[in-house]
């Protein structure tokens, strides 16, 4: 396994940190330019800097191969080395939520509390090295900027 972190900060158009804690960002995952994979890099901190390792990513692949074998069959190290970076819309996580619920519902609201409502992040790609420290910089509109 990987021992590669990934940090990504929210920040302006003009490159100032934009803190908004609680935000909840994805990374997407592609192969040939297609997408392939999502998973939750977690919530943002009173920094609005979300951080996790490949660990955690792997984790999640790991735990959704179980269920869903034939959809999760990709290697990570299959992948392309551009990765999207975005953090969902208020209205994604509810409706990502509604179809957990439909399957798992005894399960937790993993969305519940998200501050994604405050800010507005379009999907950016990024160049990514699972095995390494990978920082970046998510350029975002927020009610103050807006």
């Amino acid at each position: 396994m990987v021992e590669g972190k990934v940090e990504v900060r929210l920040v302006t158009r003009s490159g100032e940190p934009l803190r908004v804690p609680g935000v909840l960002l994805d990374i997407r995952f592609y192969v040939d330019g297609q997408f392939r994979y999502s998973f939750s890099l977690g919530r943002t901190d009173e920094e609005g800097v979300s951080r996790t390792t490949m660990e955690e990513i792997e984790r999640e692949l790991a735990a959704n191969r179980r269920f869903f074998l034939m959809d999760y069959n990709t290697p990570l190290s299959d992948c392309d080395t551009a990765v999207g970076i975005v953090a969902p819309t208020a209205r994604e996580l509810a409706e990502r939520e509604a179809a957990r619920a439909k399957w798992w519902p005894e399960a937790l609201d993993l969305y519940d509390g998200a501050a994604n409502e405050r800010v507005h992040c379009a999907e950016q790609r990024f160049q990514f090295q699972p095995e390494r420290v990978n920082a970046f910089s998510l350029v975002c509109e927020s009610e103050a900027t807006a």
